[in-house]
């Protein structure tokens, strides 16, 4: 299909009419924003979806400065938040997007916009496997701050029941509170 310009791009990228082979073209986009919005569309192809998680995090998604520079970084971080928010993302995608964050967990500061979107984002993901959520309460690899700001009740309940566990007294305190508050959402 011929597009005028980006805005019909992403017109296009976020239709629920747009077919999974038009979708897969637009998935090579120079935009990122188009690409955000394809990976976020439900009827985009698996295939599809498996081209736009990248291999590793540490090297190609460092979002600290480096060779590559940070805009290339910025913009795969966002497409894989957007992965995220698919509600047709395979189990087995979640587990390997989780693997691939694990090892930059440590290094996520409390600056890192993107980043933090990403773990805030598989941390209220009902359609995560549990094994997916759970290494955000790893305490030996997940900085305080990351798992403070996760306890909170957006946060799927299994998450939260483990971070009520965690050896930071705020951070259990915060899980704990936010449990109460889901379940006084419930009722």
């Amino acid at each position: 299909m011929k597009y005028h310009g980006p805005k019909d791009m992403l017109n296009a990228a976020r239709s629920s009419v747009t077919s999974p082979e038009e979708l897969a073209n637009l998935a090579d986009s120079e935009y990122v924003f188009v690409r955000v919005a394809v990976s976020e569309n439900p009827n985009t192809a698996i295939q599809t979806l498996s081209r736009l998680i990248p291999d590793k995090l540490r090297n190609e998604i460092n979002w600290k400065a480096d060779e590559k520079g940070w805009i290339t970084n910025k913009e795969k971080w966002e497409v894989v938040c957007g992965l995220l928010r698919n509600p047709n993302l395979p189990h087995d995608f979640f587990l390997k997007i989780s693997k691939i964050l694990k090892p930059v967990l440590s290094e996520i500061s409390s600056r890192d916009y993107y980043p933090i979107e990403v773990v805030k984002t598989l941390a209220r993901s009902c359609s995560a496997p549990q094994e997916a959520a759970l290494i955000l309460s790893d305490a030996s690899i997940v900085p305080k701050h990351i798992r403070r700001r996760i306890a909170n009740p957006n946060s799927i309940e299994v998450l939260l029941k483990q971070l009520t566990t965690d050896p930071s007294e705020r951070v259990r305190k915060r899980a704990l509170k936010a449990l109460i508050k889901r379940r006084e959402k419930i009722e």
